[in-house]
């Protein structure tokens, strides 16, 4: 499933560069980009973090996936059906379309 990831140029390519530009914001553009330097150990810690991810990444591709999708069961009615509508809660952005239902 990820064998060869690492033997893509372009993959490492793009890690490497995001990596380089998240070090010069935070390091040299401190005005520009309001931060603040790190040392090492809060270094350690982003990048602790951010290898966690790609574990996490790879567990959930693993987890089955239905065939309905999941937002398909926030609908509970259509427009016309004997079945009741969710009405969305007062001073909810937006408003409930049913022509296209």
């Amino acid at each position: 499933m990820c064998s060869g990831v690492l033997r893509n140029r372009l993959f490492v390519g793009i890690i490497v560069v995001t990596v380089v530009l998240q070090a010069v914001m935070v390091e040299l553009l401190k005005k520009f980009a309001d931060t603040v330097r790190l040392s090492f150990a809060e270094w350690g810690v982003c990048v602790a973090i951010a290898a966690v991810t790609w574990p996490i990444g790879w567990v959930v591709k693993f987890v089955p996936v239905g065939k309905k999708p999941v937002f398909s069961y926030l609908k509970l009615l259509r427009c016309g059906s004997k079945t009741t509508r969710l009405i969305p809660p007062p001073g909810l952005v937006g408003t409930v379309d049913c022509r296209g239902m």
